[in-house]
């Protein structure tokens, strides 16, 4: 249901639960690769690529997983006077939206090398982090407490959300 989320206090608890949710809905699983290039390929198979998360990109960006009655969350604008904006809800129902393929690329002071991973502005958002949810309004919340807060800002951004 796009109008209730799980508020967590990191990405990692953020995933964790929305891989477990995704296992808890009936049907079938598709699956969506990142189309990915690297500057310098003879040194870098798209393998290698694959393993890496640079910072800025979403956990997701290689592999995204998607069912028919799962909640997602858009991360960039994308058509702002239709309300496909950053931060927009959906839940997949089959109809259709066109969402482009965007090119994520690497920084080269992280890695000695370039890279650019090209997938669908899109993320799992049955759980959000705190900093997420900030700004949102939903129906209905829950807290998923795997770890503390990182401070009492998050947390009445958590508990302020309804």
């Amino acid at each position: 249901h796009a109008n209730r989320t799980i508020v967590t206090p990191t990405n990692e608890a953020a995933q964790f639960m929305n891989d477990f949710l995704l296992t808890r809905i009936p049907g079938e699983l598709k699956i969506y690769r990142s189309s990915d290039t690297v500057d310098n390929a003879a040194l870098y198979s798209i393998k290698f690529i694959n393993k890496l998360t640079p910072s800025g990109f979403p956990p997701h960006i290689h592999t995204f997983k998607l069912k028919k009655k799962r909640c997602i969350m858009l991360l960039r604008n994308l058509d702002a006077t239709n309300g496909h904006c950053n931060g927009t809800h959906y839940i997949i129902v089959g109809s259709i939206l066109l969402i482009p393929r965007i090119p994520h690329v690497s920084q080269e002071m992280e890695f000695s090398f370039t890279f650019t991973c090209r997938q669908f502005p899109v993320k799992p958002a049955f759980a959000l982090t705190c900093n997420k949810a900030q700004g949102q309004t939903f129906e209905q919340i829950g807290i998923y407490l795997s770890t503390q807060f990182f401070s009492r800002g998050q947390l009445y951004v958590a508990l302020s959300r309804v």
